[in-house]
């Protein structure tokens, strides 16, 4: 059986080291002056060294601290192959009278064409008799010619959508554009200022639109050091496989004027981080100011049991979809089937489905109560098929009897949702349902409804609950990840508690999580979880919840309808969490991610 430990740790053994005191005085002597010009390597020498093609040399300054006579100061050189072969070195550097500054030039061989991108390596050293301990005697760079580009140009301005480091949008962003100058493929797109913090640069091809984010510098984390953003195909962890960009595509759209990318923000010691470990990887946009952005939207609800003349019940479902939706499949299965392929069924045309051109309600025939799901496929004009869609729902045929009867109206207290963009814990009603079945099998009808405070600011699905299983009160659980039916721009938001998480991490049980303290309790009427013990989930990143501990699903006091009062109260808390909104919402992301292979990294702020 496998065991949950709530604590793990290491105990350390401490070596008490033992110091004795000294009484007796000691004499300091004090160095002696060197006496000689104390010659060292300028710190202001860059230590890549960009020269043109056409140039016939490149300086090296050196400096001296004694100002005395002229003098000639032998230099020793360590080059490679090729750098011995392009340019010439001299043997000494020459400073002149009452001179501590001088120039070391070394010299193009006659001859020679630089080429473009062929670098050399050298070293450049003093020996120690002439050379000074408070400098450099020794001084490593590399020399050539950069490839050429044309100059940067504003190619526009539009929104990048982030979600994986930090979330929300920053709008308003400049974009610059530059072609390499010795073909007509190789170009850069340069996005400074991303979340007050990134400046992207993007490999592109002109002919493919394909596009690449190599390592580069994101932004500095308190706890890890650099964080990086890369594509996938040069992230450079092995958790991620394959890693290529047919499976991970980064593009350029210049007919839609998007940018897609497939990234990964990491923290790596090859680059100025104390250690390895990703913050997650996913899909980032950057939208381009002045295009059209089609509409491919489609929603499916549950409408309920309509029975028809003939004595046949039908689950009847609405859409909605977006204009440029030409056509979309839809057909209702059974929950226990296999989505992935039944989707694949119906785009294969093996399993039955409606073939439909407009929104509105569609009737399915059903002959037993239970789980169900409604499926749907988008095609564009072209007849591409665009996304998959789902819905589960409940059935019951006319005279069976629903197990869920509603208890009425309990607090709930949102410890959850409200502080994972920054508000405080916040309580209001929601309608409880108990299984007559199980009880102490409850149902939060509509959590993000028109009850909760931040209803207004996203879109729902009516008739969403979270499921809490209380049947043992001293190991409360959420079982699964379950959807609150509400979305804030950046995907469903879905519920869970660290009990079953952990459990069905390790291959544990109900009893194994309980044991080690993950689990809720129900008593005196009263459901609460440990700090720490929900998690939050937006698409495949997931967040700690409940981290003041104040959950709480309070049925000591249940009414039948909702009081007036709550009601005015809830649009008060509406009108303050707007402003608190505004300040939060891609500005600051106190996001802390726990869904990761390597580490658990601070909050991500936006400053």
């Amino acid at each position: 059986m496998k065991k949950l430990f709530k604590n793990s740790f290491i105990a350390l053994a401490v070596l008490a080291l033992g110091f004795s005191a000294c009484t007796e005085q000691v004499e300091y002597a004090p160095a002696e002056m060197p006496s000689n010009d104390q010659v060292y390597f300028s710190n202001t020498n860059a230590t890549k060294i960009d020269i043109e093609k056409e140039a016939v040399s490149f300086d090296i300054h050196v400096s001296r601290i004694a100002c005395g006579a002229a003098a000639s100061v032998p230099v020793t050189v360590e080059a490679d192959s090729l750098a011995n072969v392009l340019f010439d070195f001299p043997a000494t550097v020459e400073f002149g009278d009452s001179m501590t500054t001088a120039v070391y030039t070394v010299s193009v061989n006659e001859g020679i064409v630089l080429e473009y991108e062929q670098y050399s390596n050298i070293s450049l050293s003093i020996s120690e008799e002439i050379a000074t301990p408070y400098g450099n005697s020794t001084f490593s760079f590399e020399v050539g010619v950069p490839a050429p580009w044309s100059d940067w140009e504003e190619f526009g301005k539009g929104t990048f959508n982030l979600g994986i480091y930090w979330s929300g949008t920053h709008s308003e962003l400049p974009i610059y554009y530059r072609e390499y100058l010795l073909n007509d493929i190789d170009a850069q797109f340069y996005i400074p200022g991303i979340a007050n913090s990134m400046d992207l640069t993007i490999e592109y091809n002109r002919e493919t639109g394909a596009c690449q984010i190599l390592p580069q510098y994101a932004a500095t984390n308190a706890n890890y050091g650099q964080v990086t953003i890369t594509d996938i195909p040069h992230y450079p962890f092995t958790n991620i496989d394959p890693k290529d960009y047919e499976t991970y595509p980064c593009t350029f759209d210049a007919e839609k004027g998007l940018f897609t990318f497939n990234v990964a923000y990491i923290v790596c010691t090859l680059y100025n981080a104390n250690q390895n470990g990703s913050f997650g990887n996913g899909v980032e946009t950057f939208q381009l100011d002045g295009y059209y952005v089609p509409d491919y939207s489609l929603t499916m609800e549950y409408r309920g049991n309509y029975v028809d003349k003939n004595g046949t019940n039908n689950a009847v479902i609405s859409t909605t979809k977006g204009v440029d939706v030409a056509k979309y499949l839809m057909t209702v299965i059974s929950a226990d089937e296999d989505a992935n392929a039944a989707i694949q069924g119906m785009l294969k045309g093996e399993v039955a489905c409606d073939k439909l051109t407009e929104a509105g309600f569609y009737a399915y025939p059903m002959t037993a109560s239970g789980n169900y799901k409604a499926l749907a496929i988008t095609f564009d004009a072209e007849d591409n098929p665009l996304e998959a869609y789902s819905t589960d729902f409940e059935f019951w045929v006319a005279g069976d009897s629903n197990p869920w009867e509603s208890l009425g109206y309990a607090m709930y207290t949102d410890d959850v949702i409200l502080p994972l963009y920054g508000n405080p814990a916040m309580s209001y009603y929601v309608e409880v349902l108990e299984n007559k079945e199980q009880p102490g099998l409850f149902r939060l009808m509509d959590l993000c409804g028109p009850e909760y405070p931040f209803y207004t600011y996203g879109t729902y699905k009516e008739g969403s609950y979270i499921e809490i299983d209380a049947t043992d009160p001293e190991a409360v659980w959420i079982e699964g990840w379950q959807s609150t039916g509400f979305d804030l721009g950046d995907g469903v938001i879905e519920m869970t508690s660290m009990a079953w998480y952990q459990a069905n991490a390790q291959g544990a049980t109900k009893e194994d999580a309980k044991e080690a303290g993950f689990c809720g309790t129900y008593a005196d009427g009263v459901i609460t979880f440990p700090a720490d013990g929900i998690l939050a989930a937006i698409g495949d990143k997931a967040y700690y919840g409940n981290r003041n501990g104040k959950f709480a699903l309070d049925m000591t006091n249940l009414l039948d309808e909702i009081p007036a009062e709550a009601a005015a109260s809830r649009s008060i808390a509406a009108r303050m969490m707007m402003e608190i909104k505004a300040k939060t919402m891609g500005h600051v992301a106190r996001f802390k991610k726990i869904d990761n292979s390597f580490l658990t990294p601070t909050d991500a702020v936006i400053e």
